[in-house]
């Protein structure tokens, strides 16, 4: 960007460049240009050299900003990388040794005893929960009723998981205390990882009572839904029943602690990143009427009114093309890190082991170079005549390689499940007066997002006319 200070070079020992972001302050270098806007702060060091060295507080961190140098480091090199540097080890923090944040030889251990969990099989039999939960908080609303739509979709999110993750009165407890808690819990904790010292977060302030509220009521409810399966022995066919059962190759079992950081990286990924991709789907079709028009055309003519089942899905290529723009230009996880656990090479430099990396799936989905005209919402870029090697290299929502999300194909199902099922009845309108901003927290988060429920006519089901007519 033409107005952006320019970045500083400095030779290296080894005779190549270190290029530097500008603006570092004393003491604090980059963090408050981060915290107060990380997105425009990390865009505006794309499009240039393919890494650039920020300040962390005192530290440095090395950003990635090529998406074949993103590449290297999850897929092609990934054994010289593990999950690490300031995001990783604050949400470890936060949130456990879960599969999502913990090391690669406990990774090792934890993914094969998780991943059955998630096979097809079991995804098929969750998707009828998936759609009455979706039903379920959609029933409720009122026609011209003014929704907080984050708050919503985080309520079917909330539901989804805690239904398909376990049974029984302890779950029904912790679907309560999750849906209302965790909008305050991640409210605030990527800014407690942002600022990399304790003791902001340890002052009596009314934001640190409600985040250490929250994260108490949430983990006691963990732990008493954990409690009650060991008492029933693993009982129903369910996430949380099978976490109880896993043993991994030494048949030794998951303890209590490895089974609660689990589920609480599962709250993240399962109901903060799909809740943020449908708020910000539901925002985009109120805002690009062509765009809703073939939406609603395709579900009248599949559905015709009745509710979608997962079967249905394959039928809906439309939809599923708006969810995966959708996806590009809001990744659910817009920041993420590694750190190198050996000597390593990228973009032309070397760096020792120990380095930390940041990367951006937010600012590599608007490379240029593998989306012309990116900040065009066009869900017919992903035909399949249009999606080449560029695209596939630059699109990374749920990661990539081995450390990929686990949950990736449960979070699209469940996110297509949830819009057909809401848009079969229901059309989200804009409220002009309203003014929505990405708030980075560990998810992308449409701060601000109301729209105006409207009951679709009946009688229009099937031909789209209420689209086609406003």
């Amino acid at each position: 960007m033409a107005s952006c200070p320019r970045p500083t070079v400095a030779a290296t020992r080894e005779g190549t460049t270190t290029v530097r972001a500008p603006g570092a302050l004393p003491l604090v270098g980059h963090t408050v240009r981060l915290a107060r806007d990380p997105l425009g702060f990390l865009q505006a060091r794309h499009g240039g050299a393919p890494v650039v060295e920020l300040r962390f507080g005192t530290g440095r961190v090395q950003l990635l900003t090529r998406p074949d140098v993103v590449r290297e480091v999850l897929v092609t090199g990934h054994r010289s990388y593990d999950k690490g540097g300031p995001i990783i080890e604050g949400a470890r923090t936060l949130f456990g040794n879960g599969l999502g944040t913990c090391p690669r030889e406990q990774h090792r251990r934890q993914r094969p005893m998780l991943q059955p969990a998630f096979r097809p099989s079991r995804l098929a039999g969750y998707s009828p929960t998936m759609q009455l939960c979706a039903e379920e908080i959609a029933g409720k609303w009122q026609d011209g009723q003014v929704l907080d739509v984050g708050r919503q979709m985080n309520r079917i999110a909330a539901r989804v998981l805690m239904r398909t993750l376990a049974s029984g009165d302890a779950a029904s407890t912790a679907v309560r205390q999750v849906e209302e808690f965790l909008p305050t819990l991640m409210s605030t904790a990527f800014r407690r990882v942002a600022v990399p010292w304790a003791w902001p977060h340890e002052l009596p302030l009314p934001s640190n009572r409600r985040y250490r509220r929250a994260d108490t009521a949430v983990r006691a409810s963990i732990d008493a839904t954990i409690a009650e399966y060991r008492r029933a022995g693993a009982p129903g066919d369910d996430l949380l029943g099978h976490l109880v059962g896993a043993r991994d190759e030494a048949g030794t079992e998951l303890s209590d602690q490895e089974i609660h950081d689990q589920i609480k990286i599962m709250l993240i990924a399962g109901i903060e990143t799909t809740a943020t991709a449908l708020s910000w789907t539901f925002h985009v079709l109120g805002r690009q009427p062509e765009i809703e028009r073939r939406v609603y055309a395709e579900l009248d003519a599949e559905l015709d009114g009745r509710p979608p089942t997962g079967d249905d899905l394959a039928r809906l290529p439309y939809l599923t093309r708006v969810l995966t723009e959708t996806l590009r230009v809001y990744p659910t996880v817009p920041l993420l890190s590694r750190v190198a656990t050996a000597d390593v090479a990228l973009g032309g430099r070397e760096f020792p082991a120990g380095t930390e990396f940041f990367f951006s799936p937010y600012c590599l989905h608007r490379d240029p170079g593998a989306f012309p005209e990116p900040e065009r919402f066009d869900p017919d870029r992903w035909l399949s005549e249009r999606v080449g090697a560029a695209q596939r290299l630059a699109f990374i929502p749920w990661g990539a390689g081995p450390r990929k999300c686990i949950g990736d194909t449960y979070s699209l199902i469940e996110a297509s499940l949830a819009l057909a099922t809401i848009l079969t009845t229901w059309r989200l309108r804009p409220i002009a007066t309203a003014k929505v901003t990405p708030t980075v927290r560990f998810s992308l988060h449409p701060t601000g997002l109301r729209m105006t429920a409207e009951r679709r006519p009946a009688r229009h089901r099937g031909s789209g006319l209420d689209i086609e007519a406003a």
